[in-house]
């Protein structure tokens, strides 16, 4: 077995730092792509994204494609070769993407495991011993960067880029494989990768992802992300970024329809420990399901992206396309392209509407192709307020968005001072229909659009009816601010 050793010792390359600082390099900046997956989890050349999709999203003017892998089928040994058929099949597909002018992220979608002499088949691993990359004697850190050396050397182009790993996690999967990341052992896992692809020639950026998935709730205060893993990764060329994933649901998971109050809350508390510290981040993973609450949701992600460049400066990509999953809940891939490769045209998913506005930077006045929506009632003795959901709107460059409320007494007057997202009705409300208005506002123009009205306004519920908050969660309520405050949706539901 030929396995390539690296020295902890030769990691002291240049000051240590909070492992992102520095402009973007020249080869990547501010990307907006996609992800395609699948060829991750099966290894059969059905599972590779078909030619036609590729020129989809190619037409659709898409910058960047994160592609992901499995490190077990690429290369079964640590340490050893990597495999046939499955590592042509991945080149084949990274040849053809970057051949449109796009470029490629290398992801190993592995969650920091790998499975030690397992039984590969078309559709799964079975057998074997799974266990912690550089946490165990059978895949070492030295294991980990020979895969990435490897790996960069057989793909390696002008539009290919590396990403260490993704979405480090304690116990996963359903039920847990009861394996546990140590954050610092982790952190000297992804200094000898770093030090081994500069030392294999590779100059541009290197994404690494937080421990406990690198979603946004894993880089709250003292987590081993603020504490541990950003101040510790160590690049002689300071060109490193976090790939952070940001989705809608109350975990943060991408599994969900549901869709929370607070992640633009969550996005500023991460951004405001970005700029103090000087992090850079990508966001290899975001993505809503279809219903309009979550294009609405997906409107306001993207324009934070776009409109918060500092902290983001190598873009984004949407998670995701699969070739076999026609329903996916986050399926971005038109379903005509999801068995395969046919001609077009193609039916866009509603995604793509409020994307593709970005991908072909094609300056255009905004447009809601989703409404904003009105979300509840209110009781003024209690100080609760009345919300609006925020619209999906397409545009570039990014919108910005205002807001007027409004009340009916025969016309339609806006309600002196309210102006912002959310309105505290008061008794001076009580007996009015309401309305919010949205104005999304960019070089190319302005558009306003207004929710239904909604109402009357009332002081009491009405007889067998009483209020409720709507929470998704009874272990943790993601609307409840860190400050103890509320600002929820209401409903009327029997008594």
């Amino acid at each position: 077995m030929s396995v390539f050793k690296i020295g902890l010792g030769s990691i002291g390359v240049g000051k240590p730092s909070i492992g992102s600082r520095g402009a973007p390099p020249a080869n990547y900046g501010f990307e907006r792509g996609v992800n395609i997956s699948g060829q991750e989890a099966a290894g059969t050349t059905s599972a590779m994204i078909s030619n036609e999709a590729i020129d989809y999203f190619a037409s659709k003017g898409v910058d960047t494609i994160r592609f992901t892998y499995s490190m077990e089928r690429i290369q079964p040994i640590p340490g050893g070769p990597l495999a046939q058929p499955y590592a042509s099949q991945i080149k084949n597909r990274v040849d053809y993407i970057t051949s449109k002018g796009i470029k490629v992220v290398l992801d190993p979608h592995n969650a920091l495991r790998f499975i030690v002499n397992g039984v590969i088949n078309d559709n799964s691993i079975t057998g074997g011993t799974k266990v912690l990359i550089g946490q165990h004697v059978l895949f070492t850190n030295a294991h980990f960067a020979d895969h990435h050396v490897k790996v960069h050397n057989y793909l390696h182009g002008p539009l290919t880029f590396h990403s260490l790993m993704n979405e480090p996690c304690d116990n996963n999967g359903t039920p847990g494989d009861g394996l546990f990341v140590d954050a610092a052992l982790l952190r000297e896992t992804y200094n000898t990768a770093i030090a081994a692809l500069r030392a294999a020639g590779y100059s541009d950026v290197i994404f690494w992802s937080g421990k406990d998935f690198g979603n946004i709730y894993s880089w709250e205060a003292n987590s081993d992300n603020r504490n541990v893993l950003a101040p510790g990764l160590v690049d002689p060329l300071n060109r490193l970024a976090t790939d952070l994933h940001v989705y809608v649901d109350p975990w943060s998971s991408g599994t969900s329809s549901t869709v929370t109050d607070n992640f633009i809350d969550k996005l500023d508390q991460f951004a405001a420990y970005a700029r103090s510290v000087g992090l850079k981040a990508f966001v290899g993973e975001f993505g809503t399901a279809h219903d309009a609450a979550s294009i609405s949701a997906l409107s306001q992600l993207v324009a934070y992206f776009e409109t918060n460049r500092d902290v983001f400066p190598y873009g984004y990509t949407y998670w995701t396309a699969v070739q076999f999953q026609p329903d996916g809940l986050l399926q971005i891939l038109p379903i005509d392209l999801t068995n395969g490769g046919v001609p077009g045209p193609y039916t866009d998913r509603p995604q793509m509407d409020i994307l593709e506005s970005y991908f072909s930077e094609v300056p255009r006045k905004p447009t809601f192709v989703v409404p904003p929506s009105f979300g509840g009632y209110a009781v003024p003795a209690n100080g609760l307020v009345g919300r609006a959901s925020y619209g999906g709107v397409t545009a570039f460059p990014a919108a910005e968005m205002s807001y007027q409320w409004q009340y009916f007494d025969g016309a339609w007057r806006d309600i002196e001072g309210a102006t912002s997202f959310t309105h505290p009705f008061g008794s001076q409300d009580v007996g009015y229909l309401v309305r919010r208005g949205s104005t999304a506002t960019n070089s190319e123009g302005s558009t306003t659009a207004y929710t239904d009205a909604a109402g009357p306004v009332q002081s009491s519920p009405p007889p067998g009816y009483r209020w409720e908050y709507v929470t998704e969660s009874t272990a943790t309520d993601p609307n409840v601010e860190e400050d103890g405050t509320r600002v929820v949706e209401l409903t009327r539901i029997a008594a």
